[in-house]
């Protein structure tokens, strides 16, 4: 929150910080459920936040921030060479939400998050 401003803005002192959500979480829970094989499970928060500051005359808009879901598993092979095969689920529920929002012009803008994500890869230890 703003604790100070100029003498000509008044109406800023307890005003939320511009881009700055009041909450943030991350919840990350791994299970081996045996040798050689992990499941991850991520969850991310992104509370409500102002995109513009208040003027003497309106009051700040806000963005109502977005929860996100995203699971991997991933199979370790053993050998002469180390191989780890793995699946990565982002944004399971496929939710539209945005990574930043603000005002330009007068109209809110918002910078889209990844839609949701399938990846499949490889990685060698030598």
């Amino acid at each position: 929150r703003v604790v100070e401003s100029l003498p000509a803005t008044p109406w800023l002192v307890g005003s939320a910080i511009t881009g700055v959500p009041r909450n943030l979480a991350t919840l990350v829970a791994t299970l081996r459920p045996m040798a050689g094989v992990t499941l991850t499970a991520t969850g991310r928060a992104v509370g409500r936040y102002a995109i513009n500051q208040p003027s003497a005359t309106s009051a700040a808009t806000t963005y109502g921030g977005y929860r996100t879901l995203d699971l991997m598993a991933s199979y370790d092979v053993r050998g002469a060479n180390r191989q780890r095969w793995f699946v990565q689920l982002t944004n399971v529920t496929d939710l539209r939400y945005a990574t930043s929002a603000g005002i330009t012009g007068g109209t809110p803008t918002y910078n889209p998050g990844a839609p949701r994500l399938i990846t499949l890869g490889t990685s060698l230890s030598f």
